[in-house]
């Protein structure tokens, strides 16, 4: 009975190691979403100091590509770490929960076995994940709209009016989560095709003992 309880208490270490990882990597998630707004936001300011006139200068286009690209690999890492979540997620379910007792296992949530190929497709289109990446690219769109605003004053004076505007500025939020949509695809499938990568390695080297 001692070596149980024992073996028990050490088995809620390692639950509470891995149960701080997950929160570790959802704080990150949190303040990479904040830093990024927060560079952008600064983009968008040193864009309106360097432009001083209303007319297409070379800056405006440095800066919106600084801007996707902070966008872009912040999108990948974002994604990195909800593959974390999930591998963290996945191994307490699968591979800590089933050696508590019975009696230890009351006192958690005990969810049925799943393989994390099954659990990326769950969770990584829901939840926070793509709350953060939509909050990235609408930010993104806001500042591309700030930086190419001056050029919109050039149109014809039919056209300079609140319609045109509010179009320009979905337009460049269509292309920006289209390109999102793009980025998250091509990082999703790339993540897919690690995990099944280490899950055959693991399945090989469980059936080799």
């Amino acid at each position: 009975m001692g070596e149980s309880c024992k073996s028990d208490e050490d088995i809620r270490v390692v639950y509470q190691v891995y149960t701080e990882d997950i929160r570790h990597a959802k704080n990150q998630q949190w303040l990479t979403t904040y830093y990024v707004l927060s560079l952008q936001a600064a983009i968008a300011g040193f864009d309106k100091l360097l432009v001083k006139n209303d007319e297409f200068q070379v800056e405006m286009i440095i800066a919106a590509f600084i801007a996707l690209a902070i966008a872009s690999i912040s999108t990948k890492v974002l994604m990195e770490y909800q593959y974390s979540l999930v591998k963290y997620r996945c191994y307490i379910d699968n591979k800590i929960k089933p050696l508590l007792s019975e009696a230890a296992q009351c006192a958690v949530d005990k969810a049925p076995a799943y393989s994390i190929i099954e659990a990326i497709c769950r969770d990584f289109n829901k939840g926070f994940l793509c709350i953060f990446v939509a909050i990235l690219w609408i930010g993104t769109a806001f500042v591309l709209w700030i930086i190419f605003n001056p050029l919109f004053k050039m149109l014809p004076s039919k056209y300079d009016n609140s319609f045109t505007e509010f179009l320009i500025f979905a337009i460049i939020n269509l292309v920006c989560l289209f390109i999102a949509f793009a980025i998250y695809t091509r990082n999703l499938n790339a993540i897919k095709s690690i995990a099944e990568k280490e899950y055959n390695q693991e399945k090989c080297h469980t059936e080799m003992k």
